[in-house]
C-alpha cells in the first residue's frame, strides 16, 4: 500500500513538473497567440521588436511572467542586461508575449520566470542589427 501510495504521489509530483512551458521568437504575435516568421536569428534595424512568446496548454498559472535578459559573448558567458514584467489578465490564459527591441548585434539568453521566481523556460536568439 505504501509502495502504490508513494508511486502516486511520484506520478502526480512528475506530472506537474513536466507541465509543457515553451518561448518562442517572432517578427509579431497576433490576437490569438499565432506566429508569424518563427525565428532563432533575426536581421533588423535598430529599434524594430522581437517578440518573446510564452505557451502552455494547461495554462501558464500564474499572475506574472518575469522575463530575465541576458547578452551573450562569444564563449556563451551570460551577461544580465533587465528584466521585464507582464501581468497576467487571467492566470488560465495559455500563452503571453512580451516585446522586446535589441539595440546591439548579438545572442541574447531569455529565461522565464513565475511570478515566485519559479523557472518556467529559456531560449536563445542572435539578432544582427544594420
Amino acid at each position: 500500500m505504501k509502495k502504490l501510495l508513494f508511486a502516486s504521489l511520484f506520478f502526480l509530483i512528475a506530472s506537474a513538473a513536466s507541465a509543457q512551458y515553451s518561448l518562442t521568437f517572432a517578427y509579431s504575435v497576433d490576437s490569438d497567440g499565432n506566429t508569424s516568421s518563427d525565428a532563432a536569428k533575426f536581421s533588423m534595424r535598430d529599434g524594430d521588436e522581437i517578440r518573446m512568446l510564452v505557451r502552455n496548454s494547461k495554462g501558464l498559472s500564474t499572475t506574472q511572467l518575469q522575463f530575465k535578459i541576458y547578452k551573450m559573448d562569444s564563449y556563451g558567458e551570460k551577461t544580465y542586461s533587465t528584466t521585464f514584467y507582464y501581468d497576467m489578465k487571467s492566470t488560465s490564459s495559455v500563452w503571453a508575449y512580451k516585446g522586446i527591441i535589441c539595440h546591439s548585434s548579438g545572442y541574447y539568453f531569455i529565461e522565464i520566470l513565475n511570478y515566485s521566481g519559479t523557472h518556467l523556460c529559456e531560449g536563445v536568439f542572435y539578432v544582427s542589427i544594420y
